[in-house]
């Protein structure tokens, strides 16, 4: 289809237009400003290579995500596994111990039994909380807070930062060298970084340009927007310069990605690891207990 409309006349930016659901705006305004200056080609191959850092960083953040849910996964199924197939083994050995059972004991016990046959308890109740919780998300204040999470939470929170800066500032370099103007590409960017508290930001740029103000000082006023690229921002402003500034903070940013994504990882592997033990080794100390007192009694004089 779209090779059709390009040979009977029609632009490769408009054709383009018409599938947005495959073809984002960007991509389109790209196209538009390419065809424009006659540089289509020169606009083919960087939007090629953008999309392959973009890729790349998608998977880097995936890779990274995807570590410790795996890692919570296989955490919470031997608890399951021990509280559900192993602990009901040790019953004989409990009852026999009556109320002089260690309170820990009685207290998985009790668990074990609750996982065992309380489903219909929990089972609608986790459901609920799963569903209440899709459903929050879907909402303005869902979103709110999980945008506020991605950017402030501990570890991950500067993982994320730097992926939002390498979006926006890759996307404004790449517009703006193509002669897109500040305020289409203010616009643009504000559907692509996906981040209400960036949106504000694009939004707020977007009535400041309008009004002819510079946008550095709008970038100071949002604490998420490191110092630095400020400043950049501040002196391509200045010097005529602001895409190739740009294209320099978001190499700089992509180098930052790297490192965070490999310190998020290095930080929450012994994260989990330390607490995996700790909640198996609390679950076999609880199991043993009684083991314990029992041969502590058997001994002579007690």
């Amino acid at each position: 289809l779209i090779r059709t409309d390009v040979c009977e006349g029609e632009d490769f930016s408009t054709v383009l237009g018409k599938y947005p659901r495959v073809f984002p705006a960007l991509l389109v305004s790209l196209m538009r400003a390419a065809e424009a200056s006659g540089k289509l080609d020169e606009m083919l191959a960087r939007v090629s290579k953008d999309l392959s850092k973009a890729r790349r960083t998608s998977k880097q953040i995936k890779g990274a995500m995807m570590y410790p849910a795996i890692m919570l996964i296989v955490a919470v199924l031997a608890v399951v596994i021990i509280m559900v197939f192993v602990l009901p083994k040790f019953g004989p050995l409990f009852k026999a111990q009556g109320d002089r059972l260690p309170a820990p004991t009685k207290a998985l016990v009790w668990l074990s039994s609750f996982l065992r046959t309380g489903w219909m308890i929990y089972g609608p109740a986790l459901a609920a909380i799963v569903g209440g919780t899709w459903w929050y998300a879907r909402t303005e204040a869902g979103r709110i807070t999980l945008d506020t999470l991605k950017i402030r939470m501990p570890v991950l929170g500067h993982m994320f930062r730097c992926l939002y800066l390498v979006r926006f500032s890759s996307t404004m370099a790449t517009l703006l060298s193509a002669g897109v103007s500040l305020i289409d590409v203010v616009r643009i960017c504000r559907e692509v970084t996906g981040n209400v508290h960036y949106t504000k930001l694009w939004i707020l740029l977007e009535d400041r340009i309008s009004k002819g103000q510079e946008i550095a000082p709008t970038f100071r006023e949002f604490d998420f927007v490191p110092r630095n690229v400020v400043a950049m921002i501040a002196s391509g402003e200045k010097s005529g310069r602001l895409s190739e500034v740009l294209e320099h903070a978001a190499t700089a940013a992509e180098d930052d990605l790297d490192i965070a994504v490999k310190s998020t990882t290095s930080m929450v592997e012994p994260i989990m690891i330390v607490g995996m033990g700790l909640v198996v080794g609390g679950i076999a100390s609880a199991m043993l207990l009684p083991i314990f007192n029992m041969s502590k009694n058997m001994r002579p004089g007690h």
